[in-house]
């Protein structure tokens, strides 16, 4: 996946880059938490020597952006669909309500899943998961 945006500050072997937004980030809000705006910033990897005001292709490995989404949304899923299996055979064991404790557990492993993704967090902000800045489409003049 590629999409080109501005170069808007340069740290070491860093740049952020302001990007539009696309019809289909409206609807997932996920990078955004639900702000309103036609414009993101994201940091990527300055492979192509890039200034302040330059236009550049942003990627990101399709196997990595793959990856990413497995660990943001599926891991999630599984953890919500075990736990919603194991309070199902530990209500039915308890001869308790057996809805609500799927329900429980499902919400407890789902939070638990993302508790231990957040703690993980400084392990995916490698290169491997971050956007580079691989050419220069418009050199910046003044």
């Amino acid at each position: 996946m590629a999409e080109i945006g501005q170069v808007t500050e340069v740290v070491g072997n860093l740049v952020s880059v302001k990007l539009q937004r696309h019809d289909a980030c409206d609807h997932c809000n996920a990078c955004m938490a639900g702000v309103e705006t036609e414009e993101m910033i994201l940091e990527a990897e300055n492979l192509c020597q890039a200034d302040v005001g330059d236009l550049v292709d942003i990627s990101l490995e399709e196997s990595n952006f793959l990856l990413a989404v497995i660990i943001m949304y599926i891991i999630p899923l599984f953890g919500l669909l075990i736990g919603l299996g194991a309070g199902y055979v530990i209500g039915n064991q308890l001869s308790v309500n057996v809805e609500i404790m799927s329900l429980l557990f499902g919400f407890a492993f789902l939070a638990i899943t993302f508790l231990i993704i957040r703690k993980n967090e400084v392990k995916f902000h490698t290169r491997k998961f971050r956007p580079i800045a691989s050419d220069i489409v418009k050199k910046h003049t003044d």
